[in-house]
């Protein structure tokens, strides 16, 4: 069963962009709780508790939400930046059930090492960050982990390849690549290099076996 992260909010009551502003200086992040056909709510959460909360558990964390004296299970469902400063500037929340089946993107964290890397010189690269998966609430998952020490130099990892765990569905595209190999900058011009000395060193051996005949 997934683990219920405490977080507490607070109702707010103006969403006019200047009340937002000063909320933000406060250190308040503005949000809504919606869901489960009743009212969306206006609230704030601090924003160093949000941020604790998300670096500990991620974005996909099913929330205990605290607000007033209601008790509130939740998951955040929309996360805005600004798009300057890069700060978070507004979230969503959606009340859940436990028993609910909800989609959400789970965030995929990447382990292991592959020879491809350590001894030939490749480089990883990850297109996708995070899948979307289908499950119930209670099995939410904080992340799904991929394990890429079974890549070799040229090859990938598709969502297809990913194990989620019981009572998971993942449902994005299966043949969306997750991460792959290539060759490094430094190791092409290390090898576009070897190529240029061995192609010149081809073309002085005819020359040196003919100054050689001359010679005798």
């Amino acid at each position: 069963m997934a683990e219920l992260i405490s977080l507490r909010v607070e109702p707010r009551t103006n969403g006019h962009k200047g009340a937002l502003r000063r909320l933000r200086r406060e250190g308040k992040i503005p949000g809504v709780l919606y869901g489960k056909k009743q009212e969306p709510s206006l609230v704030q959460v601090d924003a160093r508790d949000l941020q604790h909360a998300l670096r500990s558990h991620g974005p996909s964390a099913l929330l205990d939400l605290s607000l007033g004296n209601d008790r509130v299970t939740a998951v955040i469902k929309e996360v805005q930046h600004d798009p300057v400063s890069g700060r978070l500037s507004h979230l969503a929340f959606q009340r859940v059930s436990l028993e609910d089946k909800i989609t959400a993107n789970v965030p995929l964290v990447f382990t292991g090492d592959t020879s491809a890397v350590t001894d030939l010189g490749g480089v990883i690269e990850h297109p996708a960050s995070e899948v979307t998966v289908r499950c119930r609430a209670d099995h939410l998952p904080e992340s799904i982990v991929v394990d890429l020490s079974s890549l070799t130099l040229g090859s990938s990892l598709r969502v297809a390849d990913l194990t989620p765990p019981e009572g998971v569905e993942i449902v994005s595209n299966p043949e969306q690549v997750i991460a792959a190999t290539s060759v490094s900058a430094a190791a092409r011009e290390e090898a576009g290099a070897e190529a240029a000395a061995a192609a010149e060193a081809a073309e002085a051996a005819p020359a040196t076996e003919e100054s050689g005949e001359k010679e005798s």
